[in-house]
């Protein structure tokens, strides 16, 4: 399992992953029709600090518009981590309960987006974190 932790691979994520099913069971988002699927976000593990974690490989979950195509996609966790390390607040804002069904992963989340502590973008990061996270982020941020 470490060893996968470090390859290089592109994956979906973003709001096009929170509209496909994940292992984890969680809801996720439900617009999966109002969304552009020929060009879904993707990124590449090498882009964030956390290699393969939340990235289902090779998943079998039927993208539109790519019937015939699989695809790596971050389970639902790791892409709201993506969005808010990219500063997609205003997507990400609520996500616990809008999209994980409450708060069971608020210490990974939280977890990984402490490593993002030396970015350019840590002040927005951290300002969101605390009022989406609270007292789980303030704890997070400090060790």
């Amino acid at each position: 399992m470490l060893g996968l932790y470090n390859i290089d691979m592109r994956y979906i994520t973003d709001i096009h992953a929170l509209n496909l099913p994940c292992s984890l069971g969680t809801t996720g988002d439900w617009h999966r029709f109002g969304i552009q699927w020929k060009e879904p976000r993707m990124l590449a593990t090498e882009d964030l600090p956390w290699g393969t974690w939340g990235i289902e490989c090779d998943s079998d979950a039927k993208i539109p518009e790519h019937e015939n195509e699989r695809f790596s996609v971050a389970n639902h966790v790791r892409a709201i981590a993506d969005m808010i390390a990219l500063g997609r607040f205003s997507v990400a804002q609520g996500s616990s309960e809008d999209y994980l069904d409450g708060h069971d992963y608020d210490e990974e989340i939280v977890t990984h987006i402490a490593m993002l502590k030396d970015t350019d973008n840590w002040d927005d990061i951290s300002r969101f974190m605390e009022q989406e996270y609270g007292e789980t982020w303030t704890r997070a941020k400090s060790v």
